[in-house]
């Protein structure tokens, strides 16, 4: 497991501190880690505060002085262990009542407590992320084969759940037209969402949330009320890295939640990026995977890229040059793709695909092409026949499941050939 420091070592070196230095560093210690609890971060257990004695006198004579032998590193950890929101209020209280307890025994009257801190273990590293981008167009069909790609998992025995990242600033789609922007999903919770979670539900047999939809406006609402509770601790809050670690919090948080009926943990998280890659909108949300490739680490990650390979009726040729420039960009802003999918209206020769391969720096078996079909319910089956699972497998390294519907791809078919 990978564990998280939450504070910076506080260390006062042998000697007299008065006793609002001592309680201002406390203070400090207590505010960090009761953000932490808001946030989910790690729970990590430690000594808090030390004093080998208290004496009287110090800088001020009307208030006694701590003689610390040191404010111990929080990131020495004794025991990290699962928790869960029964344990996030259980730790507060009781992280209060000894901050309380060391106050006093600074005055003398009580014999200092050693301050555990009980933090969650960051098991990030488990789970598993695709990110689903998009080039040329917005409405390439981001949304089906991201499905798609969680019907394919589903069918191998794998927890799937997926988020919708959209970068526009209403805090939801509840006040869109639909003539605008489609009809408005609505969820078990009341959540109204982006028409995609319809498709995830559909296609994946989950339940998801209102949170499992990420908007642009959500984030600056999520930063905002908590830059107003002063949990920043005076900081200048800026895009990066306020608003970029919220999106990759939230991601994390709500990868966990579970969306089938027995309540388990997902095993995987397929995550859509709504629009273009290129476009202002979406800016901080491809900043903020550029660093959390690194945050869950690389074979806990795959870049999945859709992107348009045109066909002009007066050469009736595929061109490749805008997907070309599209994974350029994508490049540029520090996220390679590691499975290219085109699409087209019909399907691509081989020697379109080695094109693709040899300019967007992907093995030809990793470029595969999604024509145009007559009905959606084909397109993971395609998918699967292009060998998108085994891709997965390896480049994710997931473990084979052996108790699962094997049959689940045969009803699959069954559906798509009505």
């Amino acid at each position: 497991c990978s564990l998280v420091p939450i504070v910076e070592s506080e260390v006062l070196q042998d000697g007299d501190h008065d006793l609002e230095e001592c309680q201002c560093i406390t203070e400090k210690v207590l505010a960090t880690v009761h953000k932490a609890l808001n946030d989910h971060y790690v729970y990590l257990e430690g000594t808090l505060l030390k004093p080998s004695m208290v004496t009287p006198g110090g800088h001020n004579e009307q208030y006694p002085t701590i003689y610390l032998n040191a404010i111990n590193r929080i990131a020495l950890v004794l025991s990290a262990w699962e928790g869960d929101k029964a344990n996030d209020e259980q730790a507060l209280r009781e992280l209060i009542r000894l901050a309380k307890q060391n106050s006093l025994a600074s005055l003398g009257k009580y014999e200092a407590a050693m301050l555990t801190i009980m933090f969650r273990h960051n098991s990030s590293s488990s789970m598993k992320y695709i990110l689903v981008t998009g080039g040329v167009i917005s409405g390439i069909g981001k949304g089906i084969i991201s499905s798609s790609i969680g019907t394919i998992l589903r069918s191998h025995g794998f927890r799937v759940t997926s988020i919708k990242i959209d970068p526009y600033i209403n805090i939801d789609a509840g006040t869109f037209s639909p003539y605008e922007h489609g009809e408005v999903f609505v969820l078990d919770d009341g959540g109204e969402v982006d028409l995609d979670l319809g498709n995830y539900e559909r296609f994946l047999d989950v339940t998801l949330h209102r949170d499992n939809n990420i908007t642009t406006g959500k984030i600056y609402q999520y930063v905002i009320d908590k830059e107003r509770r002063g949990d920043y601790l005076g900081k200048t809050v800026q895009v990066v890295p306020h608003i970029t670690d919220a999106i990759q919090e939230w991601v994390e948080r709500v990868a966990r939640i579970s969306v089938d009926e027995d309540q388990a943990e997902p095993d995987i998280c397929i995550i859509e990026l709504g629009g273009t890659i290129g476009d202002i909108e979406s800016m901080s949300f491809v900043e903020a995977f550029r660093q959390f490739q690194f945050r869950v680490k690389k074979e806990n990650f795959c870049l999945v890229h859709v992107s348009l390979v045109p066909q002009p009726n007066s050469t009736n040729e595929h061109k490749t040059k805008p997907t070309q420039h599209s994974v350029k960009e994508l490049r540029g802003y520090g996220l390679t793709p590691d499975l290219i999918i085109c699409r087209s209206a019909t399907p691509m020769p081989l020697s379109a695909k080695e094109k693709v391969s040899m300019f967007c720096q992907v093995d030809k078996e990793h470029v595969i092409c999604i024509p145009d079909v007559k009905t959606l319910f084909r397109v993971p089956l395609l998918m699967e026949e292009n060998g998108v699972f085994n891709f997965l497998s390896t480049r994710l390294h997931l473990m084979p499941k052996s108790n699962y519907d094997r049959s689940l791809m045969i009803k699959w078919r069954d559906l798509a050939e009505r």
